[in-house]
């Protein structure tokens, strides 16, 4: 619920993190503020916008499974994980129920990079994914740190390592035309150190048990 409240104060013209507290990136209440938008303030249009990530998460996640395993253990495991998401998720609107379709997207465009090693666009898509995941948690960058990490690992294998170079920047250039936006948008309304305390300092010092109140205190 603190989601949605925050994306209709967005509505109503308020700034995150300076006219109001909440730890998760920002993207996840700029999603809560379009669905509120297409719905007239009511949650279905949230529901949509749920629905719709989840749908799509789905079907890009077939497609890299069938590719490299076949169509039965693409439908058997995009059957399990859709059945089992639900034990997590919780109800929904969870920055990690958002963050699947960008995990999807790193893994499609990773594996599309290695099939087409001379078309730039999907280790770019590989980045861009990195920079959305960033702006809804940026925790959730497993799936493209996995994808950085295989690079390495093939670069010390083939020795290519100016491809491997090329490929870093790429993904750099990605997350950055992402970021870049946010950034400036936020420094603007001179709330960019308050987002970057918030979402960074805040939740590194929490994760490590540092305790709310000391924290706060601080």
């Amino acid at each position: 619920g603190i989601f949605l409240y925050v994306g209709s104060l967005i509505l109503k013209g308020r700034i995150p993190y300076l006219e109001v507290w909440e730890n998760k990136g920002p993207l996840v209440f700029y999603i809560n503020a379009l669905g509120q938008a297409l719905s007239g303030g009511s949650r279905w249009g949230v529901w949509f916008l749920e629905f719709l990530f989840f749908f799509c998460a789905g079907v890009l996640g077939y497609i890299v499974i069938k590719r490299l395993m076949g169509g039965i253990p693409a439908l058997v495991g995009t059957f399990i994980w859709t059945i089992a998401a639900g034990n997590v998720l919780q109800g929904g609107n969870f920055s990690e129920e958002y963050s699947l379709l960008f995990s999807f997207i790193a893994l499609f465009g990773f594996w599309k990079s290695l099939e087409h090693p001379q078309k730039n666009f999907y280790t770019l898509l590989v980045g861009i994914s990195l920079g959305l995941n960033i702006l809804l948690r940026p925790n959730n960058i497993s799936m493209q740190i996995a994808a950085a990490g295989a690079y390495f690992i093939l670069v010390i294998i083939s020795k290519e390592w100016r491809l491997f170079f090329q490929r870093v920047a790429l993904m750099a250039m990605g997350a950055i035309a992402v970021l870049a936006p946010v950034v400036l948008y936020f420094t603007l309304q001179d709330a960019l150190m308050e987002m970057i305390n918030v979402v960074l300092v805040f939740n590194v010092q929490y994760s490590d048990g540092g305790g709310l109140s000391r924290i706060l205190d601080g």
